[in-house]
């Protein structure tokens, strides 16, 4: 039987049982009623449908589920700092601090390079904007004399660190300014 059929068949009992029951009560109040009778049961009403022994393993599951995440986490958030014995303390800060002097020592290396390269060029044509570039780098190595004395009295301050590489990378920067305000001369 196809699906026309059933369906045809289903209003006209449909019809019959609304003329018996109610007569003139009209074929569309049947058909409501009979759609809330057969209509599926949401999530929560099959779940409180359960037998209560599985109801309350799924609540106790559910709550599991919950508070076991939410525990580890609070627990990773809130633990504190993890310690470490004096002698991995004392080698991490070694390995530090000759990576950063490394990095210092590199860019002094490549800064001494440019101003190399930058005192062997004539700036001619822009020689107010090379002014005030050499003013510029005046003041960088004022800024980066202060930070390497304050750094012989504390060598381990990340905050003079980070200012020297500042510096030093504004340095470089005003370097390649110049050596493109010379290469723009002579064209």
């Amino acid at each position: 039987m196809t699906k026309d059929k059933k369906f045809d068949q289903w209003l006209e009992s449909t019809r019959n049982r609304s003329r018996q029951e109610k007569p003139g009560g009209g074929v569309w109040p049947a058909i409501q009623t009979e759609l809330v009778k057969t209509r599926r049961p949401g999530i929560l009403a099959r779940f409180l449908d359960i037998r209560p022994v599985y109801r309350n393993l799924a609540i106790v599951a559910a709550a599991l589920l919950i508070t076991l995440p939410t525990t580890i986490l609070l627990y990773e958030m809130f633990r504190g700092p993890q310690f470490v014995s004096s002698d991995e303390a004392y080698r991490l800060a070694e390995q530090i601090q000759s990576e950063v002097f490394d990095a210092q020592k590199a860019y002094e290396h490549s800064i001494k390079k440019m101003e190399n390269l930058v005192s062997h060029k004539r700036y001619d044509g822009n020689s107010e904007l090379a002014q005030l570039y050499f003013q510029k780098l005046q003041t960088l190595d004022m800024l980066i004399l202060e930070c390497k004395s304050y750094m012989d009295q504390n060598p381990y301050n990340p905050a003079l660190h980070r200012q020297l590489f500042y510096a030093y990378q504004s340095k470089i920067e005003t370097l390649q300014s110049l050596l493109t305000l010379s290469e723009g001369d002579k064209s």
